[in-house]
């Protein structure tokens, strides 16, 4: 549809998307639990969501690179969940896949993100910004 005025220009304009997709969210409140559809955007040095599509101003950060990313099926007892464990900010984001193909395609981009961040900050994130971190290719051939 047509771009809403403030369609998060702050997200948009800068730094290229990694992947994107929309996804099932895990909503914990105490020990109610449930679970609500995202869209997800992973860029520069963070995984972005929020309910829609547009990315107007109300979505949320989720910083990788102090994270913990992995499989996280037998913490929730359903299948083809990631997690992604932000231990400085002491929260856990449980994201539930349609497939198995899905979660690792999610899970692989989310740590070249992370491994980018680690060996050089700096480079990283211009790779990140630019769009120009290696393909997994790349890494597999070097």
């Amino acid at each position: 549809g047509p771009a809403k005025p403030f369609e998060s220009y702050t997200l948009r304009q800068t730094a290229t998307v990694i992947k994107e997709g929309q996804l099932v969210k895990l909503k914990q409140h105490g020990i109610a639990k449930s679970w609500a559809k995202q869209y997800f955007t992973l860029k520069k040095d963070a995984l972005y969501y929020a309910k829609n599509k547009d990315f107007t101003f109300d979505y949320k950060k989720i910083s990788l690179l102090h994270s913990h990313i992995g499989t996280a099926e037998k913490h929730v007892h359903r299948r083809n969940c990631f997690g992604v464990l932000d231990p400085i900010e002491q929260s856990v984001h449980i994201m539930a896949c349609d497939c198995e193909e899905t979660m690792s395609d999610w899970v692989r981009a989310l740590l070249r993100v992370k491994k980018a961040l680690q060996l050089d900050p700096q480079q990283g994130l211009r790779q990140l910004r630019e769009g120009t971190l290696p393909s997994e290719q790349d890494e597999l051939a070097a």
